[in-house]
């Protein structure tokens, strides 16, 4: 199987940069979480042109869950406000060079 029609990792995950966290202790974990939830992002969208294309999406589908499992962990210590900050921000960037 060929990687050259799937999205770029990397694209989904550059543009995170921008998301602010309303208090600077929590900047980091913000960031951490926006990374995964973009990795997430991206992994589900392979799988489902893997779909798309007749090949086997279980390698992609694993790799989200992993994401989004280490994206709950963030979220289980992450004060409230900063998570609802965080998650109106992230819609507002664009994902994979959209």
């Amino acid at each position: 199987m060929t990687n050259a029609n799937f999205p770029d990792r990397g694209a989904y995950i550059n543009d995170i940069s921008g998301i602010q966290s309303i208090n600077p202790t929590w900047h980091r974990a913000v960031m951490y979480w926006a990374g995964y939830m973009r990795r997430a992002d991206w992994a589900l969208d392979c799988a489902v042109m893997c779909k798309d294309m007749g090949l086997d999406a279980e390698k992609y589908f694993v790799l989200e869950q992993r994401y989004i499992v280490k994206a709950l962990e963030i979220e289980s210590y992450l004060p409230k406000r900063e998570l609802d900050n965080a998650a109106k921000q992230l819609p507002a960037i664009p994902r994979g060079g959209e």
